[in-house]
């Protein structure tokens, strides 16, 4: 029952709404993660690769059309890896490791076109949280980046509190996600653009390069129905609350 729930907010973003938590200017970064500040970026964050066995090809696919000029605008692509990618199997190795052929493969083919973000090991409670020093870096690559592009994550509110262009790849297998209640109730936002082939990556791509304003309103809306409850102070009111019943 409604009367039974309380929303507090999300306790683990509210120092995105801090003004002097995510101080990193886009130069700083640029030269942190070896990118070219003229040139516009494309932040691709990985999600979890359980259920993305092709992703390598969509990195490949994303840099064609930036390689080709379909991607009109001079772009480059930083992609990082989900935490996971970076814990040890039995063998002692880690899934960039078993890729590490490919990794090379790609750079030696599309060279500054792309730089790979490796993440810190998470080091809290459980194998894939992450720490905040690491979520603050990547909501200053939420804010300096021109596009995000994402596979079905947090990144879809993410985006709206940063008001930053959002692309969904719904490429090879990721389509067949969309049958998710919680996915259905935040797509229906239109928030952001969902491509289901390279042809449509670079034609949305240009769309948002050209003007970054195109879907703002959705972003808006989006935000303030799903995200802004308590925002910047969702853990002090939690706490309160908790309190509370404890009283």
């Amino acid at each position: 029952k409604q009367k039974h729930i309380f929303a507090g907010g999300i306790a683990h973003w509210d120092q995105y709404f801090e003004t002097d938590a995510i101080l990193e200017n886009r130069s700083s970064f640029c030269q942190k993660h070896s990118l070219d500040p003229e040139k516009k970026i494309l932040f691709y964050a990985l999600s979890g690769p359980s259920n993305y066995e092709r992703r390598f090809d969509v990195i490949r696919g994303i840099l064609e059309t930036i390689s080709s000029g379909q991607v009109t605008h001079p772009s480059q692509l930083l992609v990082r890896f989900h935490p996971i990618y970076v814990e040890e199997d039995t063998t002692g190795k880690n899934l960039l490791d078993h890729n590490e052929k490919t990794l090379t493969e790609i750079v030696l083919e599309y060279g500054d076109l792309v730089k790979f973000w490796i993440p810190k090991r998470p080091h809290m409670n459980q194998h894939d949280s992450l720490s905040m020093s690491d979520m603050l870096e990547m909501g200053t690559a939420m804010r300096i980046s021109d596009v995000v592009i994402q596979e079905y994550s947090t990144l879809i509110l993410e985006s709206a509190i940063f008001n930053k262009p959002l692309i969904n790849m719904s490429i090879y297998y990721y389509g067949n996600l969309m049958h998710f209640t919680h996915l259905k109730h935040v797509f229906k936002y239109h928030s952001l653009r969902d491509v289901r082939t390279f042809k449509e990556f670079s034609d949305v791509t240009n769309q948002y390069l050209s003007d970054p304003s195109l879907d703002q309103g959705q972003r808006r809306i989006l935000f303030e129905n799903e995200v802004s409850i308590n925002s910047g102070s969702a853990g002090t009111n939690i706490g309160k609350y908790i309190l509370e019943q404890l009283n």
